[in-house]
């Protein structure tokens, strides 16, 4: 049998059985080369952070449930927060269920954290969109939504089911796109009164959805930082030639 060799760290066995010393581990090489995968591994990051937040996004608001009061001209505000900065392009609001007795006894309006206010439905009381509808009730996956080809006071669908336009004379032919070009980052205000008397409802679910105008800002997650910060740390001591080679140099 043939004996064992006993290796020193940095050695390994040739073929021929002598040992042959292996060459050293260049540790600033291999700090190089972590530094630049972490650094990369940041950058990858957040440009797929970004990626992820452009197109068409979609924001459900949490300030729900909200009963609506009858005849009562402030009405009732529902908040919907968006946490992501980007210009908006075009902007849809979803009502995924707004029941009410009578839909056509409601105003309804909505502001953007930059403080722009958007009138999308007149009362019928004050000759809006909705005069002549009577009775008809509820908005369930009702979407108001400026390049709809159907009109909101054409929808047949029971609770208004379907996407909608809600051009008319008392809000004009685009109210949502008074909203472009804004940051849609901060907190967005619903606010929905009812300007009839006998009829109450609530407001259980709404949402908005935004199509990014392109220029996203996305916020870095904490881990990107983390790992551009220790790319970017490794790199620069490398290139200082580190503690190891000035340890080499002054025992030379």
């Amino acid at each position: 049998m043939k004996p064992m060799i006993r290796l020193r760290r940095g050695q390994f066995e040739s073929i021929g059985g002598r040992p042959v010393t292996a060459p050293p581990i260049s540790r600033p090489g291999a700090f190089r080369k972590l530094g630049r995968a972490a650094l990369l591994a940041g950058c990858l990051a957040v440009l797929l952070g970004g990626a992820a937040r452009a197109g068409m996004i979609t924001y459900t608001s949490l300030d729900v449930p909200k009963p609506i009061p009858d005849y009562n001209s402030p009405g009732i505000t529902s908040n919907l927060v968006v946490t992501d900065g980007f210009l908006i392009g075009d902007l849809d609001l979803i009502f995924d269920e707004l029941l009410h007795e009578s839909i056509s006894d409601l105003r309804i309006e909505l502001t953007s954290p930059a403080g722009t206010t958007a009138l999308l439905v007149q009362a019928a009381a004050q000759r809006g969109i909705l005069t002549g509808l009577g009775s008809r009730d509820n908005f369930i996956d009702t979407i108001f939504n400026d390049q709809a080809p159907t009109n909101l006071a054409d929808a047949f669908f029971d609770n208004h089911r379907g996407s909608y336009n809600i051009a008319h004379d008392s809000v004009g032919s685009s109210p949502l796109a008074a909203f472009n070009g804004e940051n849609a980052q901060g907190t967005w205000v619903l606010r929905i009164s009812d300007q009839a008397s006998r009829d109450v409802g609530v407001l259980n679910r709404w949402s908005l959805r935004f199509t990014s105008a392109g220029d996203v800002a996305p916020v870095p997650e904490p881990s990107s930082v983390v790992l551009l910060g220790l790319g970017a740390c490794g790199l620069w001591i490398v290139r200082r030639k580190g503690p190891w080679a000035r340890r080499r140099s002054s025992g030379a």
